[in-house]
């Protein structure tokens, strides 16, 4: 009986790590990285080599690599004829109250979210626009953004956002 006690204070501090691991999204058009993961928990990582299109997982000490199922992967779908399809159900318009909480939610949840890294380099292959484009990212490299316009050709986007499931909760508490 004494043992039962410690039993859940561990799962209680699992539980509390879990909720304090970060989910990182990494997304690199330089290198082509595209990479999901949740700390030590596990990933996701697309590679984008000369060869087919393949992803990389590890959930917890298991790791593997398989190429994407591009194209159907399940057996042919079968044409349904009209008579066996189902009538729609009316779908009930949402309150002007949930409306407004779900929206407000959403802001804080977005707001919660931290971005460790945000680079752009733009080129838009229109020399006007890039013209009228440079002095706003002039202002904006001003303030601490790494944005610029490039007028030689060539974008790049590079950035780092990381959100865990104690801010996504405490925002959602707060909304």
């Amino acid at each position: 009986m004494i043992v039962l006690p410690w039993i859940l204070a561990g799962l209680l501090l699992f539980l509390l790590v879990l909720l304090a691991t970060p989910f990182v999204v990494e997304l690199d058009t330089r290198t082509a990285l595209v990479e999901l993961r949740w700390g030590w928990v596990g990933g996701f990582r697309v590679l984008v080599d000369d060869g087919p299109l393949r992803y990389k997982a590890r959930v917890l000490f298991v790791r593997w690599t398989r190429p994407f199922p591009l194209g159907r992967t399940s057996k042919q779908d079968k044409p349904t004829s009209r008579s066996t399809k189902r009538p729609r159900r009316e779908r009930k318009r949402m309150s002007s109250a949930r409306r407004r909480w779900l929206f407000r939610a959403a802001w804080k949840v977005l707001r919660a979210t931290r971005v460790r890294r945000f680079h752009l380099i733009l080129d838009t292959d229109d020399v006007v626009m890039n013209a009228w484009l440079f002095p706003l990212f002039r202002i904006l490299r001003q303030r601490g953004l790494d944005v610029d316009v490039r007028f030689s050709g060539g974008t790049e986007l590079a950035f780092i956002i990381a959100h865990s499931p104690a801010r996504v909760a405490w925002a959602m508490l707060r909304a």
